[in-house]
């Protein structure tokens, strides 16, 4: 009887341990993300995509990359940033395949660089998406996606990885001007990006 009362407790702590941990590798990448651009012109590391399994001619025009191992934000970010901040404690993977994302692609988390042909414009410059509160970088899904199951089969239907919470319902993001938040719906992501 002690148990069933302690073990969601233990399982609510260790829910917010993982999620306290998500939130400072978030700021970490934030952190690598303002370096690169220090370094680079002000300018966004590449686009690199997590939740696309395969890229259609369109993204492939429009200057869009798979995350792999070898190439992806992580490696973009490396000089900046150990490898182990691209790891969410929580990554359990995607509908259908549960190896996490971070043991699959070298990242857990969607980090919002630049598109190629974006390249040469103001969505590039990192301090101008500071201005517009920018999400710079978050969890792959929010709640409004993993906790609706027609929304999973439309990801999954588009050649994307199907939507899966690793949080309890919320996700972390951190926005371009260092803010790193939990989200639980798209009211409160819309509030934090001041819209």
């Amino acid at each position: 009887m002690l148990a069933a009362i302690l073990l969601p407790c233990v399982q609510r702590a260790r829910a917010l341990s993982h999620s306290t941990k998500c939130l400072s590798n978030l700021r970490a990448i934030h952190t690598a993300t303002v370096l690169y651009a220090e370094d680079n012109g002000d300018r966004l590391p590449p686009k690199f995509e997590i939740k696309k399994q395969t890229l259609t001619s369109q993204d492939i025009k429009d200057g869009r990359k798979l995350n792999t191992l070898s190439q992806g934000i992580q490696t973009a970010l490396e000089p900046y940033a150990p490898a182990e901040v691209f790891r969410c404690p929580s990554d359990r993977g995607c509908f259908g395949n549960f190896t996490p994302l971070w043991q699959l692609l070298g990242a857990s988390y969607e980090v919002k660089g630049v598109m190629g042909k974006d390249r040469g414009t103001t969505k590039e410059d990192l301090w101008s998406q500071m201005a517009l509160h920018y999400i710079l970088a978050s969890d792959p899904w929010p709640p409004w996606e993993f906790n609706v199951p027609a929304k999973v089969v439309e990801k999954m239907n588009k050649g994307e990885r199907g939507p899966l919470g690793w949080h309890p319902n919320w996700y972390n993001i951190i926005l371009a001007n260092g803010r790193a938040i939990s989200i639980s719906t798209p009211e409160e992501q819309a509030a934090a990006q001041g819209k």
